[in-house]
């Protein structure tokens, strides 16, 4: 109410002076506890300076003005962190207390060849501990396992049962270093890296890799071809009633080959009726330069082939629940007895799935037999034995 008897609106009035003052001492709590959201977060300190985010604070409370990124990034930051890192300090000790740590890595190169390494605690849950930086001559198996024994020796040796890591060569002669000092140290190989080896071993035979091959080639000219591009999404809308994205695998993330022929197949009626369409036909077939209207034609018979959406549908179908277990291998809530049983059911289906009989598909399930033979060896704690195929 004013001085008048009515009630003050934004229409009558402003509120700015029904609004109560906050201390100094309240100022400071609500700025530690923005910093502490920021920081656990891994949110960019930018945040709080949008101004949506701004409106948001107001009406919570209008008293308070979020800080700046130049704020946050002061000691309200360093005092968060060194606040975070005793927490963690005293949740690592008490897991050492209660029962076992099992230590874990991940590494790899940055585009200055400076090796990374980054160390996991799994107490049981996967929990990030420090992140090493070394040049590229440094890179080497004495000194990898040089680190990750600083770490377990300031845990204490005998609280550490396990060690988790890929299956690179280099990694393997870490193993052997790291049991000589502790030979009582199980190695545990990262099952999700050999699920990952053994998904680049299967697309490397033909009957993969040709039908992988069309699916980039669609892929890469249906997406980067702005008239082709909008003959395809008109026609899926048509058909669909939505756009269907399609999906560029990437380099060496094999399950994204995966993904990338799902989404392939997911459009192949739209993009059938895409090819003979008659804007598609007058204006990539007949108006172009000689090179554009070559590559138009490419496309158009590839799509027109049935045998390379059959190849496809080939390829999910076998491919499918490789992709599940590598999901289930790189969980974070999921127990070794998880990945023991998926790895079972994967090794089920590769084996009794139903390849094409011809010459060459029958060489290629016995490519895919001795794949998986070779990926079991390192992954022998985790796998049942081999039935007879």
């Amino acid at each position: 109410m004013n001085s008048t008897g009515a009630r003050s609106t934004s229409t009558t009035g402003p509120l700015s002076s029904f609004v109560k003052v906050l201390t100094q001492k309240q100022v400071e709590a609500l700025d530690s506890m923005c910093a502490k959201w920021i920081c656990r977060n891994a949110l960019p300190l930018s945040t709080t300076e949008s101004s949506s985010f701004r409106a948001f604070a107001r009406a919570l409370k209008p008293a308070y003005k979020p800080l700046s990124r130049w704020s946050l990034a002061g000691p309200l930051l360093d005092k968060e962190f060194k606040e975070l890192s005793l927490l963690v300090e005293s949740f690592i000790k008490r897991c050492v207390r209660n029962g076992t740590v099992v230590i874990g890595r991940d590494g790899w190169s940055d585009r200055l060849m400076n090796s990374v390494y980054n160390m996991l605690l799994f107490v049981p849950q996967p929990l990030y501990v420090e992140t090493k930086v070394c040049g590229e001559s440094r890179h080497t198996a004495e000194n990898t396992a040089a680190f990750f024994a600083e770490r377990i020796n300031s845990l204490g040796p005998r609280n550490v049962c396990a060690f988790v890591s890929d299956t690179e060569n280099k990694m393997k002669a870490v193993w052997d270093l790291l049991q000589t000092r502790h030979p009582w140290i199980v190695i545990i190989p990262c099952a999700a890296h050999c699920l990952d080896l053994l998904f680049a071993d299967i697309c490397k035979h033909s009957c993969v890799s040709r039908p992988l091959a069309f699916c980039s080639s669609m892929t890469r000219y249906w997406r980067l071809h702005g008239f082709p591009k909008a003959v395809l999404e008109r026609c899926q809308k048509t058909e669909y009633g939505c756009v269907r994205q399609l999906q560029r695998p990437g380099a060496t993330r094999w399950k994204s080959q995966l993904s990338a022929v799902a989404a392939l197949l997911n459009t192949q009626s739209a993009m059938e009726k895409a090819v003979v369409e008659t804007t598609f036909k007058e204006e990539c077939l007949l108006k172009r330069s000689v090179e554009q209207r070559k590559v138009a034609a490419e496309a158009a018979q590839a799509v027109k082939r049935d045998v390379n959406w059959e190849e496809l549908g080939i390829v999910v179908k076998l491919l499918e629940p490789l992709a599940v277990a590598l999901d289930v291998g790189q969980s974070d809530n999921c127990c070794l007895g998880m990945v023991r049983s998926t790895l079972f059911r994967l090794h089920q289906h590769l084996y009794h799935f139903d390849y094409p009989a011809s010459s060459e598909q029958l060489l290629f399930k016995q490519h895919v037999f001795l794949s998986l033979r070779e990926r079991k060896r390192t992954l022998s704690a985790l796998c049942t034995p081999s039935p007879t195929s």
